[in-house]
């Protein structure tokens, strides 16, 4: 995986791969707004800990003018209550593909065919690889499977699983089929451990959403 030097203070794309390495506040303040702006986005979390980086998230994609419809796996649950991220999206939060139509909550075609992006941050490994091997067993990757969407990727996990093999093969896969990854950041895991395999932080994936649009 490649990585390119940065001086402008604007991510650098390389290998399907958002490397961010700079901000500067006019960035965020007028690039986000101006290429987020009336955007729909399917922003998926899965069961990890950093999923609690969800709301944040929402609240600055949303700032920026974007629309975003959160979509949780069950994993989710555990560490984010939906209540929250309807709150801060204003739209309802699709979760259990048995209950869709139930209310003002969308179908999954219809969420997946609205969509201009399908982020998921966090990723999990166990979300990676039903992505690269076409599971659909609940909402969020049937949602996957349905949208001509493009995908863009945050993982997180425990370093040991990131650099395992079978990993490793899930990640190279989906990049060949063009799929965008936002580079984890290294550190304290909430594992213990440390290393890569933090997600990474709430203003590198918002740029890195911005960025995807601008070059558009």
């Amino acid at each position: 995986m490649g990585f390119a030097g940065e001086s402008s203070g604007k991510p650098v794309l390389t290998s399907s791969l958002f490397v961010i390495r700079s901000f500067t506040s006019f960035y965020f303040v007028t690039a986000e707004k101006s290429f987020l702006k009336d955007r729909t986005i399917l922003l998926g979390v899965t069961g990890s800990i950093a999923a609690y980086k969800a709301a944040d998230i929402i609240g600055r994609l949303s700032e920026a003018g974007a629309s975003v419809y959160p979509i949780m796996s069950a994993g989710a649950h555990n560490f984010i209550g939906a209540l929250t991220l309807q709150t801060l999206s204003k739209n309802p939060v699709a979760s259990d593909i048995w209950e869709e139509g139930a209310g003002s909550q969308p179908g999954h075609i219809e969420l997946a065919d609205s969509a201009d992006l399908l982020l998921v941050a966090p990723a999990t490994a166990h979300c990676l690889a039903q992505f690269a091997h076409g599971l659909a067993p609940d909402l969020l990757t049937s949602v996957h499977l349905a949208t001509p969407a493009p995908v863009m990727l945050a993982p997180a996990m425990n370093g040991k699983m990131l650099m395992h093999p079978a990993t490793q093969a899930n990640i190279r896969c989906l990049r060949e089929r063009g799929y965008h990854f936002i580079e984890p950041d290294s550190g304290m895991l909430a594992c213990g451990y440390e290393g890569p395999g933090k997600l990474a932080s709430v203003e590198s994936i918002v740029a890195a959403v911005s960025a995807f649009f601008e070059m558009k």
